[in-house]
C-alpha cells in the first residue's frame, strides 16, 4: 500500500496552519519527497520520515516555497549521526539545480556536501528516471518559473501519482494527469483573478472532465480560495472525480490496480 503524506498544503503566503506545498510518498520500501519549502523537514520527521532513508528529493521548480529547506537538509548531513550510506539524489531541472549549486558556492563550506552524501540529478522534460527498483518518474514541462517541471510518479501495482507543482494552463497537463490514481493540484486563485503561472477553479473545470483521474487533492491555495467553503463541492460535481482539500499532515492511501 502506498501512503501519500500531504506534509504542506499552503503556498508562499505564510499561513499559521499550512506550510508550503510538499508531499511525501512512501510504501515501506521507498521514500520520496516532492518539494521542500520552509518547515518541510520538521513536518517530514513529525510524520515518521527519516533523513537517512530518504531515497530521493524531487523539486518542481526554484521558488523558495519549494526549495528553502534544501539548504538545512544538505547541512544536516554533515552531522555524524545523519550521515548516509548512499547519496541522496536531488532530482530537478537543470535550471533549479544550477540555483542549488550557486547556494553551495555562496555558502561553502556549510552547503558543500561531503562526498557520498548528495547527488544532483538533472531531469529534462519528457525524460524518465528510475528512482528505486519499484519507483520511476517522468518529467513534464509546465508553465510557471524557468525550468519548472511536473512529475508523474509510477510505482508498484501500477500506482500513478501526478504532481504538476505550480503551473498555469498548458498542453502538457493533459498528458501528465490522464489515467493517474491521484493528482495533487494547485488551485491558487479564484476565478476573478488572473495570476500568470497559476490555476483557477474554472481552469480545472475546463480541463479535468477530459481526463481519467481517480482522485484530486487541492493544494497551494491562497487566502481567497482557502476561504471558499464551496470550492471542493463545486469541483467535485464538475469533474466527475473525488476531490478533496487536505490539511497539513493528511494521508491518502493508494492500493494500485
Amino acid at each position: 500500500m502506498v501512503r501519500v503524506h500531504h506534509l504542506g498544503t499552503g503556498s508562499a503566503d505564510p499561513h499559521p496552519e499550512r506550510g508550503p506545498t510538499a508531499t511525501w510518498v512512501e510504501d515501506g520500501s521507498a521514500s520520496l519527497l516532492i518539494d521542500c519549502g520552509s518547515g518541510t523537514l520538521q513536518r517530514f520527521l513529525r510524520s515518521g520520515g527519516s533523513l537517512r532513508s530518504l531515497d530521493a528529493l524531487l523539486l518542481t521548480h526554484e521558488h523558495l516555497d519549494h526549495i528553502a529547506d534544501v539548504a538545512p537538509l544538505v547541512f544536516s548531513f554533515k552531522l555524524p549521526w545523519n550521515r548516509r550510506e548512499r547519496p541522496l539524489r536531488i532530482v530537478a531541472s537543470a535550471a533549479t539545480l544550477a540555483l542549488i549549486e550557486r547556494w553551495q558556492q555562496a555558502m561553502a563550506p556549510q552547503l558543500s556536501p561531503d562526498e557520498g552524501q548528495v547527488a544532483l540529478v538533472p531531469l529534462a522534460p519528457e525524460q524518465k528516471l528510475a528512482l528505486t527498483d519499484a519507483w520511476g518518474v517522468q518529467a513534464h514541462p509546465v508553465d510557471h518559473a524557468p525550468g519548472s517541471i511536473g512529475f508523474l510518479l509510477e510505482g508498484p501495482r501500477r500506482v500513478r501519482i501526478a504532481i504538476p507543482g505550480d503551473t498555469g494552463p498548458c498542453p502538457s497537463l493533459q498528458t501528465l494527469l490522464d489515467g493517474c490514481d491521484l493528482a495533487i493540484l494547485e488551485c491558487g486563485v479564484p476565478d476573478h483573478r488572473e495570476v500568470p503561472g497559476h490555476l483557477r477553479p474554472k481552469d480545472w473545470e475546463a480541463l479535468l472532465p477530459l481526463l481519467r483521474c481517480g482522485a484530486i487533492a487541492l493544494v497551494h491555495r491562497y487566502a481567497e480560495t482557502l476561504a471558499d467553503p464551496h470550492l471542493v463541492e463545486r469541483l467535485d460535481q464538475a469533474l466527475g472525480a473525488e476531490v478533496y482539500a487536505p490539511s497539513d499532515g493528511a494521508i491518502r492511501y493508494l492500493h494500485g490496480r
